[in-house]
């Protein structure tokens, strides 16, 4: 007599082999480029689109359910000890566990659709140059360039009292991000496609403490922003994630999207704060390498910059920085906390999270943006 397999094994059996074979498949930057330009789009849009309908953050109840859910597992073990006589009590936890497996199979097979494979795809869909280095004089020349830029565009931005910033509405800037994205197609095809609205978190708190400005969740394409951001930061932090949400999931390539495409904006604002990210972008690296170079040589690093002839920003921009940092400040202590006591192992939990993501993405970790930034530089002045 043959035993059928029954329905529940047959779905986990062919969903991991479905994620199996990609993950196999995935291999080749070839395929996986292929596919987020192709059938990536058609997945991406048509949840986020639906997702987009709901009043709420469908990602913050969903984290809600897999802690309630992960908090149940120990409980219904230990009064299995109790009540494994009880046919009923075993067959409601066999269900729940096997629920509980059904659904970490989709999870992850969701996330080889909506995630993996366009993570592993080429740099930027174009085979981007990801390792280089530079000259001083280079890296000098490029520094010089932005600062340069941002001292010209702190002065375009609408200003009141004081020269304090007068920031656009939320909606409305939401909106002109999404534009300036799209605006950039013309280089990055991707970026034409849909742009789902971004919706603050109500663990927002949790997220301050962790140090992360928002994310895109794959299961749902939702994008999720931290509403403690800085207004200057918040447009590049929505560009970023809708880069994410476009087939961009290395955060060099969401990160160098979201200043460039801010950057060639005609919106003042969006360019003002694309310049901020970018200034820093560009000088970091810099001054890293100028005090590698004078401690080599036994060289003082004050007088070896005095004579490289650097550009600096206008005291306007810190000015600016401080105030949208004490505006952030004045915002989150106006509202309550509940979870503060937890802040402590919220951030210890980030400092393990954050150093595992640098180690498995490496270069393709946020600090490569700096050479993507650089070469599309390069190219548009040479």
């Amino acid at each position: 007599m043959k035993h059928k397999i029954k329905p529940y094994w047959a779905v986990i059996l062919v969903l991991t082999g479905v994620s199996l074979i990609l993950n196999l498949t995935a291999f080749s930057k070839g395929f996986c480029d292929w596919y987020t330009d192709h059938i990536y789009p058609l997945l991406a849009d048509g949840i986020g689109r639906v997702t987009a309908l709901l009043p709420f953050n469908l990602t913050d109840w969903l984290i809600i359910g897999a802690i309630l859910a992960g908090v149940m597992m120990p409980v219904l073990l230990i009064l299995l000890i109790f009540l494994r006589k009880k046919p009923k009590y075993r067959r409601f936890t066999a269900g729940y566990f096997k629920s509980a497996l059904m659904l970490a199979v989709c999870v992850l097979t969701m996330e080889t659709f909506n995630w993996l494979i366009p993570l592993r795809g080429s740099v930027l869909g174009q085979n981007a140059v990801q390792k280089q280095e530079y000259s001083l004089e280079e890296m000098r020349t490029a520094l010089n360039r932005i600062t340069e830029e941002l001292n010209t565009a702190e002065y375009a931005v609408e200003r009141g009292e004081n020269s304090r910033l007068i920031y656009p509405s939320r909606a409305d800037m939401e909106q002109r991000v999404f534009q300036a994205m799209q605006a950039f197609s013309a280089e990055y095809p991707r970026l034409a496609g849909y742009y789902p609205p971004v919706k603050p978190s109500v663990f927002s708190d949790v997220l301050e403490w962790m140090r992360i400005g928002g994310y895109t969740n794959p299961l749902t394409m939702e994008l999720t922003k931290n509403k403690y951001l800085t207004r200057l930061y918040e447009p590049v932090l929505i560009a970023h994630e809708s880069a994410h949400h476009q087939g961009y999931y290395k955060e060099s390539e969401a990160n160098f999207l979201s200043y460039m495409a801010l950057r060639n904006s005609s919106d003042p604002f969006l360019r003002y704060a694309a310049l901020i990210e970018l200034y820093f972008t560009v000088a970091d690296p810099f001054y890293e390498a100028v005090q590698a170079e004078c401690e080599a040589k036994g060289l003082d690093a004050a007088d070896y910059l005095a004579e490289m002839e650097i550009v600096m920003p206008d005291a306007l921009m810190w000015a600016d920085l401080n105030n949208s940092y004490a505006e952030r400040d004045e915002a989150y202590q106006a509202d309550s906390h509940p979870l503060e006591s937890f802040t402590e192992t919220a951030e210890q939990i980030a400092e393990v999270g954050w150093d595992t993501q640098a180690a498995v993405l490496q270069e393709y970790n946020y600090e490569g943006d700096y050479v993507l930034v650089m070469e599309y530089l390069k190219a548009y002045t040479s």
